[in-house]
C-alpha cells in the first residue's frame, strides 16, 4: 500500500477540495467492493473445498506422542538419554534397569537406535 502525506493550510477552499477527494475515494472503494461482491454472487463455480492433508502411515515402531499417535519425528539418542536421566533422578533406577533389560541391555549405548522409538514409549510410560 502506498502512503501519501499532504500538508495543507486549512482554508475553506482546501477543506472543500479535501472533502471532495475523500468523497470520491469512499465512493470508488464502495463501488469496487460492490462489484466484487456481485461477481462472487454471479459466479456459478463453487469455491474449491480445502484439500485434506494426505498423511502416510508410519512404521509400527515410529515415535509416538503421549496420546499414542505417531509423531513422524525420529527419536535421537539425546532424547532417550534425557528421559532416562529424568527417570533416574526421580529415584526409579530399578525401573530404568528393568526397561533396559527388556531391550536386552544394561545401558543405553547397548540398545540399537532402531529400538529407540519403543524405548522412548517405555520411558514415557514409566515417567508418567
Amino acid at each position: 500500500m502506498t502512503q501519501i502525506t499532504l500538508t495543507l493550510d486549512l482554508t475553506p477552499e482546501n477543506l472543500e477540495l479535501l472533502n471532495e477527494v475523500l468523497h470520491r475515494l469512499t465512493t470508488a472503494e464502495t463501488a469496487v467492493k460492490a462489484q466484487a461482491s456481485q461477481e462472487l454472487q454471479n459466479d456459478p463455480t463453487p469455491a474449491p473445498a480445502p484439500k485434506a492433508k494426505e498423511t502416510k502411515p508410519l512404521a509400527p515402531d515410529a515415535p509416538q506422542n503421549v496420546t499414542g499417535e505417531p509423531t513422524g519425528t525420529p527419536v535421537s539418542k539425546t532424547d532417550v538419554r534425557a528421559l532416562a536421566l529424568k527417570l533416574s533422578k526421580a529415584g526409579k533406577q530399578e525401573t530404568l534397569k528393568t526397561i533396559f533389560a527388556t531391550f536386552g541391555a544394561d545401558k543405553l549405548s547397548a540398545i540399537p537406535e532402531t529400538a529407540y522409538p519403543a524405548l522412548m514409549r517405555e520411558l514415557e510410560a514409566a515417567n508418567a
